[in-house]
């Protein structure tokens, strides 16, 4: 198990290949800091968010937000994990009636998608409302401080 900077340093550097839709980095990342911080919801959320928004495999991210519910009351926390949770079960839905075949067209529920960026931030990614992925500012990564601290007993 690595130190707090170094969960800082991978989680910002899998946050940032998720916004440059680098998903299969993203995904090598966030499984790492899984492997390392089975329970700590911040990587379990951006894990679903990668793996559901980015790499459509939703059986996958539904696993993480329900993971995600069960490690944390922060109702932030509960807001996106349920969230991401309604949309992935959309797919699983369309492909078990379509025999696995999604159906072309369909659309995200929600106006943007957003994950907890363990402080009080939201980040739109839709792109139509002015979103610009080089605009992200991840200098904040040390604001992770407070919940990843609780979530893994590092200090």
């Amino acid at each position: 198990m690595g130190s707090k900077t170094e969960y800082a340093q991978e989680y910002q550097q899998a946050q940032k290949a998720y916004m440059a839709e680098d998903y299969e980095a993203a995904a090598v990342i966030v499984d790492r800091l899984i492997q390392d911080y089975p329970d700590d919801p911040n990587a379990r959320l951006l894990r679903g968010h990668i793996y559901c928004y980015g790499l459509q495999q939703y059986e996958v991210a539904r696993e993480q937000y329900q993971v995600v519910i069960s490690l944390t009351s922060d109702p932030q926390f509960l807001e996106y994990a349920n969230s991401g949770l309604d949309y992935a079960n959309q797919f699983i839905t369309d492909q078990s009636s379509h025999n696995g075949v999604v159906t072309a067209g369909a659309t995200h529920s929600e106006d943007s998608l957003s994950f907890a960026n363990t402080g009080t931030s939201e980040w739109s990614l839709d792109e139509s409302s002015g979103f610009k992925f080089d605009s992200m500012n991840l200098d904040g990564v040390d604001s992770y401080g407070s919940a990843f601290e609780t979530s893994t007993g590092l200090e």
